[in-house]
């Protein structure tokens, strides 16, 4: 409202219920009252809100949110951008701040925009500060920015657009009156959510140049989006022919020497900056010192301001040469900090989606520790749920668990026996059969036992099918997920009609106990397990937590759709003379054992095991699963499909070493003697030295000792010499089996190593390798048939247009076996010390 334009003017802007303005009143008087807002726009504004709140707080909690902020500088990179008269607009020359960029992506008429940066570069922390400013900033009818994890977006199956609704109606929706999922479905579809799309290197592979080409074909028309990905990872997708269309694309520098002073001094307590001189005058005396190039990284920047932030900490040290004689050194003594430093979350923000939990940095350290040396003495980067039982659990307490869980079945169907005979015992309670208490209790047993047999042949078939393909865990067909509004997933009534069927199949069995009614309760239930899971490859988009969460519900679908099948067929040993009562008894009792069974031989089931063993054991939280999503939340931990590796390598070698390891990272290992000619190592190779998984083996023939052993107890059958013989035989094969492995041959072979040649006898036979023709040497598993155990050994790669020895064999990706198999994938420091003498560049051991 104002007055007269040529004298006194006063303004108010708000909500009030009286505007009164008193004395003299000369002109006209002029109420400008903004428009009521839609709904529509209500529900962006509620929207920009949460998204701010948010991300203010997590900004916060990741040190971004200081008076003093970080000017993380950027250049323009055109060579992996779009056309330019596609971007239509300017990203010309470098930035050294949030003003600039902010300034120049409003500049862009598309307005988008791909951060790309190498890892600690800073790429998240300038998606979320540019998301802060374009929400501080936020004019009416702007896009609201919000960030979104693309790591669980698979873009063959799902549409942008769906997936992006899907995400903000399960983070945002109902938190306010105005803000429903029909609200957001139409806020994506009017293009009023800037989707800022974290991590497309999260994806596999496979995936990215798809995902890139679903953003384009979305946005074909019109539409703003920030995209955030590796700079490497972003480079192989445009080399493979994939771009995102009219985006503008800048890439994350290093901190300048003088950004990285002013940053640490106007951070530091006013009571602790004198002791940050030292830092600062050999950074301004060698600015492409190690020091300087350390403090480079907003990362290690980051790290060192809350390593030394309080006392007794001297940041002086990092200056110390001798302590530390490079930039690599400098990084390994910082990575220290990092666990507890980000896992001094505090109490969370009421603001937060998914508030992290308070695990404690000092039990967060230990944990993390633990997953660093295990996936480090497999040689891998790669931490998959699925693997983690057979890896971590020991043979001795495989076989005690998995009885005990066949003690606990077997307990809880004679429970049920129990109380199905005081129930149903008198003749006159159903049916008017006349059975007798005793002859129906025997009839559960013997049904009971029935459907635990024929459940561990189900659960022994299962896990055949899971070695095929390499333990990959399964998930059930979508049949039992339905799509909603917004992309809302709901759960559909897929599995109650299945399990309906499922029980009017077996009554049928039941009622029918024919020849044909046996065969199909066989068939079916292996029909019906291939039928209603379906594998998740390997490279699928898919995250740890979903593959677990689908497990979980393939044993769901195991004990309600196939164990009542399974119980049918159980049922029909009982005898088709044995009356209704006992049919549907033993049924019942069947259906019991067979579910358990299926259920405790589920990868679920043995994950769960697993989990239970390293909690115990205080190697992982009970919670291990939350406190994986917490530490990738929280930045330590980085997924790619359906595992999680550790966001920088170094930090996984560093929590990895022992007690003892030097400054640099590198266990202390002696150099290798200059004045060595030659190295000979022994060994023997032969079917005798193969690894092979015999602990499954004794599981299965023991478990069905027990089982018929609990049988013929419970019917009085050791007279009978077939049932002591059918015990005897399960309980001595794995034994016979494993001295016929001992029996089987070896021969002794032969590695030798020198400036010349790498060579290996074995057999009489010589195969040799002059190094002018190898390109590269690794350890590397060794491929074999599926299911195998695997195992490791020393591969050579040649150089392109060479020759090997003949009669040599060479896997699908050019490497050749020379020395191995071993269970591990440590080498000898023997070996070693020769391959880095000898081999030169063509032997790079990363894991050391």
């Amino acid at each position: 409202m104002t007055g007269d334009p040529s004298g006194t003017r006063n303004e108010f802007s708000g909500t009030a219920h009286y505007v009164i303005q008193a004395r003299d009143i000369a002109g006209g008087i002029h109420i400008e009252t903004a428009a009521n807002l839609s709904p529509l726009h209500e529900a962006a504004q509620d929207l920009a809100a949460m998204v701010h709140a948010q991300w203010r707080d997590e900004a916060t909690a990741r040190g971004l949110a200081t008076a003093a902020t970080l000017a993380i500088r950027w250049d323009a990179d055109w060579e992996t951008a779009d056309q330019p008269q596609n971007v239509g607009g300017e990203l010309s020359g470098r930035g050294d701040g949030l003003d600039e960029l902010t300034a120049a992506f409003r500049a862009l008429p598309h307005r988008r925009l791909v951060i790309l940066g190498p890892p600690g570069s800073g790429k998240s922390s300038l998606a979320i500060l540019l998301t802060l400013k374009l929400l501080t900033d936020r004019a009416p009818g702007d896009p609201v920015p919000v960030i979104l994890l693309l790591a669980s977006w698979d873009p063959g199956k799902e549409h942008i657009d769906t997936w992006i609704a899907g995400r903000i109606t399960e983070d945002y929706a109902g938190r306010s009156e105005a803000l429903d999922r029909r609200a957001v479905a139409r806020l994506v579809r009017d293009r009023q959510v800037l989707p800022v799309l974290e991590g497309l290197d999260e994806l596999p592979e496979s995936h990215r140049g798809a995902a890139l080409d679903g953003i384009n074909r979305a946005l074909a028309l019109g539409g703003a989006v920030i995209l955030t990905c590796r700079s490497t990872d972003y480079a192989a997708a445009v080399e493979g022919g994939h771009v995102l269309a009219s985006a503008a694309v800048l890439q994350a520098k290093p901190v300048s020497p003088g950004a990285a002073v002013a940053y640490l001094r106007d951070t530091a307590h006013p009571h602790r900056r004198a002791r940050w001189q030292e830092v600062f005058d050999d950074i301004a005396a060698r600015p492409s010192g190690p020091l300087a190039a350390a403090l480079s990284s907003p990362l290690m920047l980051w790290l060192a301001r809350t390593v030394y932030a309080r006392p007794p900490a001297d940041p002086a040290e990092l200056a110390d040469r001798e302590r530390f004689a490079d930039s690599t050194a400098i990084e390994m003594h910082l990575l220290d900090g990092l666990v507890p430093a980000v896992f001094a979350y505090g109490p969370p923000s009421p603001d937060q989606v998914r508030p992290v939990r308070d695990w404690g940095a000092e039990r967060a350290d230990r944990w993390l520790r633990f997953l660093a040396g295990y996936l480090t003495r497999l040689r891998t980067r790669d931490l998959a749920w699925w693997e983690l039982p057979q890896r971590s659990l020991p043979p001795a307490l495989t076989v005690p668990l998995f009885l005990g869980g066949l003690l606990l079945i077997g307990l809880l169907g004679q429970w049920f026996t129990s109380l199905f005979v005081r129930l149903f015992a008198q003749p006159e309670k159903i049916f008017g059969a006349d059975t007798a208490g005793a002859l129906l209790g025997f009839q559960l047993a013997v049904g009971s036992w029935a459907g635990l047999v024929m459940g561990g042949l189900g659960g022994a078939i299962v896990q055949m099918g899971l070695l095929s393909r390499n333990g990959r865990p399964r998930r059930p067909v979508d049949l039992f997920r339905l799509r909603g509004h917004g992309g809302r997933r709901r759960r559909g009534p897929g599995i109650a009609v299945l399990a309906a069927l499922s029980l009017i199949t077996a009554a049928v069995l039941v009622v029918g106990r024919g020849g044909a009614a046996i065969f199909w309760g066989f068939a079916l239930p292996v029909l019906l397990g291939a039928a209603l899971t379906r594998r998740v490859e390997a490279d699928a988009p898919v995250g740890p937590g979903s593959l677990l969460r689908g497990e979980r519900r393939v044993a769901l679908v195991s004990a309600v759709v196939i164990a009542p099948i399974i119980g049918a067929v159980a049922a029909t040993v009982v005898g088709s003379g044995s009356g209704r009562v006992a049919g549907i008894g033993a049924w019942l009792a069947g259906w019991l054992s067979a579910a358990g069974v299926l259920v405790m031989l589920s990868p679920w089931s043995q994950w769960v095991q697993a989990k239970a063993y390293l909690a115990v054991r205080l190697r992982l939280p009970w919670s291990t699963m939350t406190f994986l999503r917490d530490a990738h939340r929280l930045g330590v931990l980085h997924q790619v499909g359906g595992v999680y590796r550790f966001r920088h390598f170094q930090l996984q070698l560093r929590l990895a070493q022992p007690a003892g390891a030097n400054e640099s990272g590198t266990p202390a290992v002696h150099a290798a003697p200059q004045d060595l000619l030659e190295t000979r190592i022994t060994g023997r190779t032969g079917p005798g030295t193969l690894p092979t998984n015999r602990s499954g083996v004794f599981v299965l023939c023991w478990m069905f000792a027990g089982i018929w052993a609990a049988m013929a107890t419970h019917d009085h059958a050791w007279g009978d010499a077939g049932a002591r013989w059918m015990v005897g035989g399960a309980i001595v094969f794995p034994v016979a089996l494993s001295l016929l492995f001992k029996l089987l041959p070896t021969w002794p072979t032969e590695l030798r190593i020198n400036e010349d040649l790498i060579e290996v006898t074995a057999r009489g036979r010589c195969f040799r390798f002059l190094w002018t023709d190898v390109a590269q040497v690794e350890v590397r598993r060794i491929q074999t048939l599926p299911g195998a155990v695997e195992t490791y050994g020393v591969h050579v790669r040649l150089q392109p247009g060479a020759e090997g020895p003949p009669h040599i064999r060479t896997d699908v990706d050019g490497w050749i076996p020379i020395w191995g198999p071993a269970k591990t994938a440590e080498i000898t420091p023997e070996l070693r010390q020769a391959l880095e003498r000898f081999a030169g560049t063509r032997w790079e051991d990363p894991w050391v």
